[in-house]
């Protein structure tokens, strides 16, 4: 291994002069630059509220355009599948990832844009107290009654007297059991998948996590080393809309989830999904998982948000007002009903055939999605999707899909495929220059010259080991972003005052 190129042993006034004299810091990787999100695509009454919300939250577009994007499919995933073809017939439900540091404003953004949601789910479970207070009774006088069977089949039985139509009654009595009062549930918070697919295959089986801790995904039981090859099947399953079984440990009996719809809206840190691709040992892109989201990883606003009073809200009320009257009609679900199937006219498809076929071009070797196949290869689907969902939110459950969604939608998803190869190729890169970035990015947060010993206390993870630091320190070193000094008999690193100072060579 390659010794860190230290300086000679100084005294710490001469280590101080020396630091004077520092060639401009290099970049560590040249990270590719992401296209502005492409807002002038979205539908006008959409694009309206996108803008209407940054403009008063002052988040960076492209986290608001995917909440907004995730609350319509939140309300419209339950009534209708979108055709593309004959024999390609699924949901229109969408997985959104976006990459954004704590602060953003995601919470803000999500209270907003799911109003009408809460509040027909507010109306929902008012309206429920009164039939639970039935329900009660009803449960009350059936427990008893079988109660009172079960009593007289022991006591025949103790006599050896026939219980046959004493086993008629209890047999009939469970057939009648009264169910439970189904109160719509669409928004949950960070849960375990086992649980979201209970309550969706025992209550209300249209769900969606909005979230900006996204604990379902990347943390929690369900994505623990054990269980992360089950999870990340569940939640592939979901968005496919396959059948899926839910086990009930306090019954000791399954049930069958047939027609769920899941919808993820998911912010969350870089560095949290880069150690939950890490620690996934390559699952989370191989089964497919990652490929299913649209990824965004918008430049953040922190630092240009100045106070501005909330103007006009019209666009905002009436998106909520229309997203709670679309979910209102996804009682069709529950009923057991097969939901509608919405398919593409023909301009509509003829768009989406040349969508198709463009990206699956650009999979050959040396073409732009040559080493993005996974996400590539979804590409097409989302675009069926996110159209079906436009004219939903038009149109309602009814009619064909426009060429006009089609490209909308087909510009968007462009955007978001740019954004995964971007994202996804930058996490891939190894380790050591991971751990590079990382002890650079650490170094920048203290205050001055740190002891290796100190890093190997309380710096990043993966440069506590002696031998993984002085990896890390040999590419700062090489990049002149730090330097190395023997004082006494420490190792001291220095950053290089550029840095500090933000100039524009520094930036990684």
């Amino acid at each position: 291994m390659t010794a860190i190129p230290f300086t000679r042993k100084m005294s710490p006034d001469e280590a101080a002069a020396e630091a004077q004299d520092w060639q401009d810091p290099l970049p560590l990787t040249p990270h590719e630059v992401g296209d502005p999100y492409p807002r002038d695509a979205l539908p006008g009454p959409i694009k309206a509220v996108v803008q209407e919300v940054q403009g008063f939250i002052q988040a960076p577009t492209a986290l608001v355009a995917a909440s907004v994007l995730s609350a319509l499919s939140a309300a419209a995933q339950g009534l209708a599948n979108v055709e593309r073809d004959k024999g390609l017939v699924g949901p229109c439900s969408l997985y959104f990832l976006s990459i954004a540091e704590s602060g953003e404003r995601k919470s803000a953004i999500d209270t907003t844009v799911l109003a009408g949601i809460r509040a027909y789910e507010a109306e929902e479970e008012e309206n429920a107290k009164g039939l639970r207070k039935i329900h009660a009774a009803k449960f009350r006088s059936w427990e008893a009654q079988v109660d009172g069977v079960v009593a007289s089949i022991r006591a025949d039985a103790k006599i050896g007297k026939p219980v046959g139509e004493l086993e008629s009654r209890l047999t009939e009595l469970e057939l009648n059991k009264p169910q439970p009062v189904i109160v719509p549930r669409a928004l949950w918070d960070d849960t375990t998948t086992e649980a979201l697919i209970a309550g969706m295959a025992s209550n209300w089986p249209s769900a969606a996590i909005i979230s900006a801790e996204a604990g379902v995904v990347f943390g929690g039981h369900s994505m623990k080393k054990d269980n992360l090859t089950g999870g990340l099947a569940t939640l592939n399953k979901l968005w496919s809309g396959e059948p899926i079984r839910a086990d009930r440990k306090t019954e000791g009996a399954s049930v069958i989830l047939n027609s769920g719809r899941l919808t993820l809206g998911l912010a969350v840190q870089e560095s949290v999904v880069r150690q939950f691709f890490e620690g996934s040992k390559g699952i989370a892109r191989g089964s497919g998982f990652a490929a299913r989201f649209l990824i965004g990883w918008p430049s953040s606003t922190q630092g240009t948000r100045f106070y501005k009073s909330m103007g006009t809200t019209v666009a905002t009320h009436r998106f909520t007002e229309r997203l709670k009257a679309l979910i209102g009609q996804t009682d069709l679900l529950v009923d057991g009903c097969d939901l509608k199937t919405i398919s593409l006219s023909p301009a509509g498809k003829a768009a989406w055939v040349d969508f198709h076929d463009r990206i699956e071009r650009e999979l050959l070797p040396d073409h732009e999605f040559a080493d993005n196949k996974d996400s590539a290869s979804k590409a097409a689907e989302n675009v069926a999707r996110l159209a079906c969902l436009f004219h939903l939110f038009e149109h309602g459950p009814s009619g064909q899909i426009s060429a006009d969604h089609v490209e909308a939608a087909a510009a968007l998803v462009t955007w978001h495929l740019f954004e995964a190869r971007r994202f996804l190729g930058e996490i891939a890169q190894p380790a050591d220059q991971i751990a590079a970035e990382r002890l650079d990015a650490w170094l920048l947060q203290q205050q001055g010259p740190v002891s290796a010993t100190e890093i190997m206390h309380k710096g990043p993870a993966d440069t506590r080991k002696r031998a993984a630091l002085d990896k890390a320190l040999q590419e700062l070193v090489a990049c002149h972003r730090v330097r190395v000094s023997k004082v006494g008999k420490s190792s001291i690193v220095s950053v290089n005052p550029a840095l500090r100072q933000g100039g524009q060579h520094g930036a990684s």
